[in-house]
């Protein structure tokens, strides 16, 4: 690691416990843009084998890994050459998927850079990547956004890449409004495993006469978005801790630093019994078998640029309850998901990029009728049983590894970029 990273990983936890978060971000934002305002890219080097260098973190377990992830296979699906390189240790992510080690690589192989890395987070990547051979290439920044307006503090990132993709078209749309370079929408989809632990219940120590609602979210990528409070408020109304055929697990990821978040919920909820709190990383295979054991799915975002947990849950068969609102109404409808009316409210500086009054909306989700929707999804095994098989269909058939592949071949084709 070198000595500007390791300061720059020193300087960050430091901050975490002395700085608000919101101010954590506007300073990021404010002193690392300047990194990208020079940057000019050039045209791409003719001579160079034809294939795409994924840049990225491919080993992390957060959300942005597994997007590279579903990147990669869709790639090898198609068979599109391709390789990885990884900058966990830049970001100081903790690596725990190593499923695409045998293409990792220390250089820019072929002639297409594939970025799966947020704007906010290309300015620190161009510490590390060769900007002289970055040059040489067509660079693709593949791009997950939650609102409707793209902020403009980002903008200068453009000068990055000769063209963005987004995971969903409502991050498209945002990002085009904003975009000087063609943007256009090559969405993500399920990236679920048949391989289920037997007797999931029983390893994760749940009941297995009761049934379960699941939340799951990462407490990095922002409480205020992910909206947990709005799900457990929802079940609070719709169940009294007197039900106890009733429970609800929650999975958390990176809570260590939100702590105060997670004990106000546990306050919140500490009448009721059956409440069960993951904290731990779990591997693709626990985490499969987790969703597929419980009976809901609850995600009462306030904003989704996609949204692979929920996705994953459908393709595993177990029925989502969902705000109708932004990225995850790429491959929701009311007849594959129990979809949650809202309200569109100021997000008034709660949010990466924007500051308190400025015009950016998200969802309010409406808590009463998502508890309406939670004891229809216990009463009514008609109706649930439909959410589960139209989901199936949809999340199976319609958003897979060929079908982004097949996407990203034909894109490539029109730029001449491979054969």
């Amino acid at each position: 690691m070198s000595i500007k990273n390791y300061l720059y990983i020193t300087a960050k936890r430091v901050s975490k416990k002395i700085l608000p978060r919101r101010f954590r971000e506007y300073l990021k934002q404010k002193l690392l843009i300047r990194s990208v305002k020079k940057i000019k890219t050039q045209r791409c080097d003719k001579t160079l084998p034809h294939g795409v260098n994924i840049i990225g973190i491919v080993r992390s377990g957060k959300g942005i890994g597994s997007h590279t992830r579903l990147i990669a296979r869709a790639l090898e699906t198609v068979n599109i050459p391709f390789c990885i390189i990884d900058i966990c240790e830049h970001f100081g992510c903790s690596q725990n998927n190593f499923d695409y080690d045998n293409k990792i690589s220390n250089k820019q192989i072929y002639n297409v850079n594939l970025i799966p890395l947020n704007a906010d987070c290309i300015q620190h990547a161009l510490i590390v990547i060769d900007r002289k051979e970055m040059n040489k290439r067509y660079n693709i920044g593949y791009w997950a956004w939650e609102l409707a307006e793209f902020p403009d503090i980002w903008k200068p990132v453009f000068n990055c890449f000769q063209e963005i993709w987004a995971n969903s078209q409502f991050c498209a749309n945002s990002v085009a409004m904003k975009s000087p370079i063609p943007t256009l929408a090559i969405p993500l989809y399920a990236g679920y495993s048949n391989n289920i632990i037997n007797d999931g219940r029983e390893y994760f120590n749940l009941k297995k006469d009761i049934f379960l609602f699941m939340i799951a979210y990462d407490c990095e990528s922002f409480v205020e978005r992910k909206n947990p409070k709005a799900a457990v408020d929802a079940f609070m109304k719709a169940f009294s801790p007197a039900e106890r055929n009733i429970g609800l697990v929650l999975k958390l990821f990176s809570s260590e630093n939100h702590q105060a978040h997670i004990n106000d919920i546990k306050e919140q909820l500490k009448e009721y019994s059956n409440i069960y709190y993951i904290e731990k990383y779990l591997s693709n295979e626990e985490m499969h078998t987790l969703i597929s054991v419980s009976d809901s799915y609850v995600s009462l975002h306030r904003a989704e640029g996609f949204g692979l947990i929920p996705i994953e849950a459908m393709a595993l068969g177990t029925p989502v309850i969902s705000t109708a609102w932004s990225g995850n109404m790429e491959y929701m409808n009311n007849k594959n998901a129990a979809l949650v009316d809202y309200q569109l409210i100021p997000v008034n500086g709660q949010y990466l990029g924007t500051s308190a009054g400025e015009d950016y909306l998200w969802a309010d989700p409406d808590i009463e009728e998502a508890a309406n929707l939670m004891r229809r999804m216990v009463c009514e095994k008609k109706w649930r049983e439909e959410l589960i098989n139209n989901g199936k269909k949809t999340a199976i058939n319609d958003f897979n590894a060929n079908i982004m592949g097949n996407k990203i071949r034909k894109r490539l084709k029109v730029l001449e970029l491979i054969s």
